[in-house]
C-alpha cells in the first residue's frame, strides 16, 4: 500500500500505514518525539559503542547532547558525560568514567536483546 502512495497521499496515509508495514517485518515503529522511540536512540548509541564505533565519551555527548536530563533511561550516561566535564574537580578519572559508560552501554544493549527477544517471540508462536 506505501508503495501505491502518490506525494499527495503520503503526507496523510503514511504515517498510519508504516505501524503496519513495519510490523509486518518484525519491526517497531516509534512515533516521531515519542518516549519509545528516544529510548530505542540511546540503545542503538549504545549498541555502537559497544561495537567500538563510538568512543565511551562521543556516546555520553551524544546522549546529552540529544536527549539531556529529560529522559531517565539516558540519566546514567548524562550524569557521566558531567563528569567527563568537570576536569579538576571530577570525582573519577577519564578512564574510570570510561568503564562506567561502557557499563552502562553492556546494560542497556543487554536490555535490549531481551525486548528484541520477546518480540521475535511474540511474531513466531503458533
Amino acid at each position: 500500500m506505501l508503495a501505491g502512495l502518490t506525494r499527495a497521499e503520503a503526507a496523510y496515509h503514511v504515517p498510519e500505514l508504516m505501524a503496519a508495514a513495519l510490523s509486518e517485518f518484525g519491526l517497531d515503529f516509534y512515533p516521531p518525539g515519542s518516549r519509545s522511540g528516544q529510548e530505542a536512540a540511546v540503545r542503538a548509541l549504545a549498541g555502537q559503542a559497544v561495537s567500538g564505533s563510538l568512543t565511551p565519551q562521543t556516546l555520553a555527548a551524544a546522549v546529552r547532547q540529544h536527549f539531556g536530563h529529560r529522559l531517565p533511561l539516558a540519566e546514567r550516561l548524562t550524569t557521566l558525560d558531567d563528569e567527563y566535564d568537570l576536569g579538576d574537580y571530577a570525582t573519577m578519572t577519564s578512564e574510570l568514567v570510561d568503564e562506567a559508560v561502557m557499563a552502562e552501554a553492556r546494560q542497556l544493549t543487554r536490555e535490549q536483546d531481551g525486548l528484541h527477544q520477546a518480540r521475535l517471540d511474540r511474531h513466531t508462536r503458533p
